[in-house]
């Protein structure tokens, strides 16, 4: 039973209805005549049949949602309002109704308007996902991730989006009641949401991303990013997303080559990879309108006249990033300095002795397996993983480069060890691994430190099948959407 007034409202209609209660349109009169609406969210109609351990459960997920946005400041977030629980009678009982109220956004949720009118344009499509961008800054500026990012819950009114819904959001690195409730949707969740391997208490920020990239594809296409129902399903729906999503690879049709690498870069398999807001951002403003307001919001005039001669052009990407100097340092120590500490102690301890035979072989088999380490091994494993995050040909080229660089040393050694000094077998292995070495000194290893930083725009053709233009389904755990046509 709905009443007909909660707290100072007059319940005018019902909005809409999900997983997590229903919400409806409240009205009341302010100081200066006007009428002030609000979206009004109630977890049940009728909570007299629940346990006094379920009511519990029903008050703490609402507070718990009244406390994360009442800490939340941005335009691009829904703001609350108001809440309060109301006494309601139903017959001869009375029984605690909790209910929160929110601003009331009059327009349309994007799901509901990509599927009426089409995708967006390039222009709008920047300005949707700068918009949702900032909302999710000031989600995790106060330790908290949305977890249910998809397009039913951002609606677009005045050219402006506007994320809602944060029922099941959850504070980073605290079990709450966003860890218990859970709440997700299949084609728009993370691939950590998916996989039971993954505790809800440890998610954190690039859940959110990836379900941004996600729904930015939807914006961009219609589509659902790795659809799993498309073509023939030969296990579970959830497995055989969870494969695709591995795969990185996705129908990129529709879409120009800046939106594929947004998108792709947001949606990595691996949270750790995943663009982050502020790379993001730097690359909307490239493609938002001249004289955009989002544009003098971050700090970049709406018209760039071109520098003068005095003045310096500097890389926005390169000034932001940090040097990092001490990371690089204990790097080039990790990596160089171990393996060839142990080789070369042990090769002035045995190269003015006695040159007995098991002496012979330890020198040779010490400086054999010093350059393995040193070149071969750890190269090969980095670009080999390289290779798995950016599907490069020249990454996995120079991965096959060091993992024959490898196996040539360690045959270099065995055979050194195996015969003797005057053998033609011997001499052969010792230059080739002489040559090796130079080789991957003089020529290796400065390659791929210049590779090793290269990322490589994914191509056009790296797609899965032709994926049918389905809009999404409607996700476990759903909540109702607080918005009015």
């Amino acid at each position: 039973m709905i009443p007909e007034k909660i707290g100072n409202w007059s319940i005018v209609d019902k909005l809409g209805a999900g997983g997590q209660g229903f919400v409806l349109r409240g009205k009341k009169r302010a100081l200066d005549g006007s009428d002030v609406e609000a979206a009004i969210k109630v977890p049940i109609s009728d909570p007299s049949g629940l346990t006094e351990q379920h009511k519990a459960l029903v008050i703490q997920s609402l507070i718990h949602e009244f406390e994360m946005l009442k800490l939340i400041s941005s335009p691009n977030v829904c703001k609350v309002v108001d809440s309060g629980i109301e006494n309601v009678r139903v017959g001869q009982k009375t029984f605690e109704l909790p209910w929160l109220a929110t601003e009331l956004i009059k327009g349309e949720d994007l799901h509901t308007e990509v599927t009426r009118n089409g995708p967006l344009d390039e222009a709008s499509w920047a300005q949707l996902s700068w918009d949702i961008a900032i909302g999710l800054e000031a989600i995790h500026s106060v330790n908290a991730t949305h977890l249910d990012l998809k397009p039913q819950n951002v609606v677009r009114h005045s050219r402006r989006a506007i994320v809602i819904d944060l029922g099941g959001a959850s504070f980073v690195g605290r079990y709450d009641m966003g860890d218990v409730i859970q709440a997700r949707t299949t084609n728009f969740a993370a691939p950590e949401q998916l996989d039971d391997k993954h505790d809800p208490e440890d998610y954190e920020y690039p859940v959110d991303l990836y379900s941004l990239g996600a729904t930015m594809y939807f914006a961009a296409t219609g589509r659902v990013l790795f659809d799993a129902r498309a073509g023939k399903a030969t296990n579970a729906p959830i497995s055989r997303r969870l494969a695709m999503m591995k795969s990185e690879t996705f129908d990129t049709s529709g879409l120009s080559e800046e939106q594929v690498e947004m998108i792709a870069q947001l949606c990595r398999f691996e949270p750790s990879a995943r663009l982050e807001l502020n790379g993001l951002k730097e690359k909307l403003l490239e493609l938002l309108p001249e004289k955009d307001s989002r544009r003098a919001a971050s700090g970049q005039a709406s018209h760039n006249p071109a520098p003068s001669p005095q003045t310096p052009i500097t890389n926005t990407k390169t000034t932001s990033a940090s040097a990092d100097l001490g990371g690089w340092i204990a790097t080039l120590l990790l990596s160089f300095l171990p393996p060839l500490v142990g080789p070369f102690i042990r090769y002035f301890q045995l190269r003015n002795a006695k040159q007995e035979t098991s002496q012979r072989y330890q020198l040779r088999t010490l400086l054999g397996l010093g350059s393995l380490m040193s070149f071969g091994m750890v190269g090969a494993l980095a670009f080999f993983h390289k290779f798995q995050k950016d599907q490069s040909v020249v990454s996995k080229t120079l991965a096959v480069i060091f993992g024959v660089t490898s196996v040539s040393f360690f045959l270099s050694t065995i055979f050194g060890v195996g015969f003797g000094e005057g053998s033609v077998i011997y001499e052969f292995t010792q230059v080739i691994a002489g040559i090796g070495i130079l080789v991957n000194v003089m020529l290796i290893a400065p390659l791929s430190a210049a590779v090793g930083i290269y990322h490589p725009k994914p191509r056009a053709d790296d797609s899965t099948e032709e994926q049918p233009g389905v809009i999404g389904e409607k996700g476990v755990d759903e909540t109702g959407s607080a918005t009015n046509q």
